[in-house]
């Protein structure tokens, strides 16, 4: 995935965030988790194998940190932690963006990225030839609406219409009516409409 502006970003976490909420009625199963506190906004994706991504969006402020389980860079499963690569991938990251996680969910770190102007120029400091599971941990953010459509079915089980797919990934949003054709229930067009609220500005 290319890097993308504060805007693609939002446009892509709705349209994950929404589509997961239609289809997953319990909270214990969900792919995707959000909230806002103040002018913070966060999501964080856990796929219930071990992986998750966490995106927190505070202004102009936005850091992207990934966890793969596998990764050779998984510090948590190294028998002699090495440290140095937790110094190394957090360098220069503003501390305003390090102190919104906790210390556990620091040390659950295999890449992280972040911007200072709403994503015009992002950062990270790469391993070099590993990518610590970004490539596929943001994948999730996809923008093809073929290639969602595609992952939606294969992930939820079921045949849904491209036509809804696709508007969900280029306008983050759905219509009452067309949520209730993914099968989303009256509690999840409630929390949908909640879930929104978390981006008025």
């Amino acid at each position: 995935m290319e890097y993308i502006n504060s805007e693609q970003l939002e446009l892509r976490l709705r349209a994950l965030t929404v589509l997961d909420m239609a289809m997953t009625n319990d909270d214990w199963l969900r792919l995707m988790s959000a909230g806002r506190e103040g002018d913070l906004i966060w999501h964080i994706l856990d796929n219930g194998g071990g992986d998750r991504m966490w995106v927190y969006i505070k202004g102009q402020n936005i850091v992207i940190k990934g966890f793969d389980h596998e990764s050779n860079l998984n510090q948590l499963a190294a028998d002699i932690p090495n440290f140095g690569f937790f110094e190394r991938v957090f360098r220069g990251m503003p501390s305003v963006l390090i102190r919104l996680f906790e210390q556990d969910e620091l040390d659950e770190t295999t890449f992280c990225l972040w911007t200072a102007d709403g994503g015009i120029t992002w950062n990270e400091n790469p391993e070099d030839g590993n990518d610590g599971g970004k490539g596929w941990l943001l994948g999730y953010l996809t923008d093809d609406a073929k290639e969602f459509h595609q992952w939606a079915e294969d992930y939820y089980g079921k045949e849904l219409p491209f036509e809804i797919t696709e508007k969900l990934v280029l306008e983050g949003k759905l219509s009452a009516d067309e949520l209730k054709i993914l099968g989303a229930s009256d509690d999840a067009l409630q929390e949908i409409q909640g879930y929104e609220e978390i981006w008025a500005r």
